[in-house]
């Protein structure tokens, strides 16, 4: 009887459902994430790597494109390195202005402009993964178009990113039109069907 055609198809279903469980949890785990928060609110925080422009108007010996240095530090003209990372570019521009009062100069006009970001990194299911240069502006798809496209095997409607945030580490689920930032890791899983 254990041949007979309903046996079989049942044994057959039965180890297909065990096939298909595990893989149904790779799935699903990137859909319980939490959606990523939108950058955007936040500001871009800085971090090494990033060329800046430091700009004090009437006041070129204070002035000059700095990159911020691996320990988080950038060297400025006038007061020496000062912490940049974890700051965005209006705290570190308002830093700035106080050291320069501190001795410098009397109500000195600072403007900070980021003009190199670090990049970010995409993988799993596309076809170039790899670190990529950051645009202002980019998205999970054109991230995506960025490194080639997906491969057959992609999950089309869901990512994982991963952001470094002043608070910590976060992971959360993505679409097309989340904001991808600077130093993210965007993950494209693989679907399941």
């Amino acid at each position: 009887m254990a041949g007979s055609p309903p046996a079989r198809n049942r044994v057959l279903a039965a180890l297909l459902w065990l096939a298909l469980v595990p893989l149904a949890g790779c799935a699903s785990s990137a859909s319980k994430l939490p959606p990523i928060g939108d950058a955007a609110d936040s500001g871009y925080v800085l971090g090494p790597g990033d060329r800046l422009r430091i700009t004090v108007f009437g006041r070129e010996e204070a002035s000059g494109e700095f990159i911020v240095g691996a320990d988080g530090r950038v060297a400025t003209p006038m007061v020496g390195e000062l912490k940049a990372s974890g700051f965005t570019a209006d705290q570190l521009q308002n830093e700035y202005k106080k050291q320069l009062e501190q001795g410098f100069y009397t109500d000195p006009k600072v403007a900070i402009e980021v003009m190199n970001y670090r990049p970010f990194y995409i993988m799993g299911e596309v076809k170039k993964p790899g670190s990529y240069p950051y645009s202002s502006g980019l998205t999970v798809s054109a991230a995506v178009a960025e490194s080639g496209g997906f491969t057959p095997h992609a999950d089309r409607d869901i990512a994982v990113i991963e952001r470094k945030t002043p608070a910590g580490v976060v992971r959360g689920r993505a679409r097309g039109e989340t904001a991808v930032m600077p130093d993210d890791i965007v993950e494209v899983p693989e679907t399941i069907f």
